[in-house]
């Protein structure tokens, strides 16, 4: 009882916050709605606030409000808009509306297909620490999609991914590793064994030392 008043409390506050043109009081108000936290759970009223939020300059509820109007979820799906927004917070330095938005230049959606772009801004958001954006960075590179091939570098950016923890790059690396060049492969394994957790062959194969190693990665430091 004593949490759920408290919750309405502070729901209350981030209002009067909120009506003094607070764009982070607002971008609260938009993710307590969209997530029932506090307030009841209405998706409609959370991209309310998070377009207030955005329109006052706040990137998160920027952000916030591309997924949602990508997806359709609680508006009226405008991929073209999402785009728009996307562009907004990662002019301003928001690192998922960066990755969220070299995914929509690699897929053409809402936008013209462009690999180069897409891979530009996956690079961006890969330098603030995006773990997903560092995995489909590698992929590019592997793949030479908008950007010549260079397994290295490639098997540097998921070695990254996989480091950080990424469930993702885990589990491709565990299970669809086949589907990258033998080279990154190799590449990939020197980096493991010069991290201290795999001792086997720089073969390309990726048995279950490989596997083992890419397991223990993520808490060698």
């Amino acid at each position: 009882v004593l949490r759920s008043r408290a919750l309405k409390d502070g729901a209350r506050e981030l209002k009067d916050r909120a009506g003094a043109n607070d764009a982070a009081a607002m971008a609260c108000l938009g993710y307590i709605h969209a997530a029932g936290i506090g307030a009841e759970k209405d998706v409609a009223e959370a991209n309310r606030w998070y377009r207030k939020a955005a329109e006052a300059g706040d990137p998160s509820a920027m952000t916030n409000l591309a997924v949602n109007l990508e997806n359709g979820t609680g508006i009226s799906k405008d991929v073209a808009e999402a785009n728009r927004w996307y562009r907004k917070a990662a002019d301003k330095g928001n690192a998922t509306a960066m990755f969220n938005l070299g995914w929509m230049y690699a897929q053409g959606r809402g936008v013209a297909k462009n690999e180069a772009e897409a891979r530009r801004w996956y690079r961006t958001a890969a330098d603030k620490g995006e773990v997903t954006a560092m995995h489909n960075l590698g992929w590019m590179y592997d793949q030479g999609r908008g950007v010549e091939k260079d397994p290295r570098q490639a098997a540097e950016w998921v070695f990254k991914a996989v480091k950080a923890g990424n469930d993702f790059s885990i589990k491709q690396m565990n299970e669809n590793a086949s589907a990258y060049t033998k080279q990154f492969r190799r590449e990939f394994q020197r980096l493991l064994r010069d991290a201290g957790v795999y001792d086997g062959a720089i073969d390309g194969s990726f048995g279950p030392g490989t596997r083992r190693a890419i397991e223990a990665l993520p808490a060698a430091g």
